[in-house]
């Protein structure tokens, strides 16, 4: 009798641990912690300021505790219909790649909301924005200058350390992580114009996240010699002033 009482209180113990040691995720509902679920597949997600059509579905979905802990993540197009997550607070947050480079040919994007899981209910996301979290640049030629170039000729993009060289035929935009809440881009053109090595730099001050800033050289002839000039404009009319240098 005795060994069976000592046999019983061991169980009991040994279930109540495991109650209380249950993981974040896949919990069980009838267990002494309480569950609740998170409705996943009504996600909606919307990307802001990007000019073409983007697919979402290898966006990152991370979903946090409170305290900023991991509990789990997917792909937007891999992630699961719902789960069961301990009653608490929580932050969904979606972004376009694992990490925001300091130069690159894609943009990056990013958001999150808050969620309080309730026992025994079931809770929906609200809907999730994300806007662009780089500098956009895209640099144009236009006037004289498009048939003068060879084709060895340039356009050097900088902000802070990050750089990228594009051909004077590739006008895809370029996107920065910027630093600062205002910074200096700087532009450099270079190569061979009319049969001339030529070199043309300029600055543009004030660039900050989610700008698109296009950059329009041009060439002109002033007393027989090649005049360069290049403007910038936020075509996204964030802001109104224009830079001419």
């Amino acid at each position: 009798m005795k060994r069976y009482i000592l046999w019983a209180v061991g169980l009991m113990m040994i279930l109540n641990v495991s109650c209380e040691q249950g993981g974040e995720m896949g919990g069980d509902p009838n267990a002494e912690v309480s569950y609740g679920t998170l409705n996943l597949s009504a996600v909606a997600v919307t990307v802001e300021e990007s000019t073409r059509a983007m697919s979402t579905d290898n966006f990152l979905v991370t979903l946090l505790k409170a305290s900023g802990e991991e509990v789990e993540s997917w792909t937007l197009g891999e992630m699961p219909d719902q789960v069961q997550l301990r009653e608490g607070d929580y932050r969904v947050e979606v972004a376009s790649a694992t990490n925001h480079a300091p130069v690159s040919r894609e943009g990056y994007f990013s958001g999150g909301c808050e969620l309080t899981i309730v026992s025994g209910k079931t809770t929906t996301p609200d809907p999730i924005v994300c806007p662009l979290e780089s500098l956009k640049v895209s640099v144009e030629f236009r006037g004289e200058i498009v048939e003068a170039m060879s084709s060895d000729c340039g356009t050097t993009v900088s902000l802070e350390d990050a750089s990228l060289r594009v051909a004077a035929t590739d006008n895809a935009p370029i996107y920065f992580r910027p630093e600062g809440e205002r910074n200096t881009l700087k532009v450099v053109f270079a190569g061979t114009v009319d049969g001339a090595s030529e070199r043309f730099e300029t600055e543009i001050a004030g660039v900050r996240v989610g700008q698109w800033r296009h950059i329009v050289i041009k060439m002109t002839y002033e007393d027989g010699k090649r005049v360069f000039s290049a403007s910038s404009i936020d075509p996204w009319n964030k802001d109104e002033d224009i830079y001419v240098e």
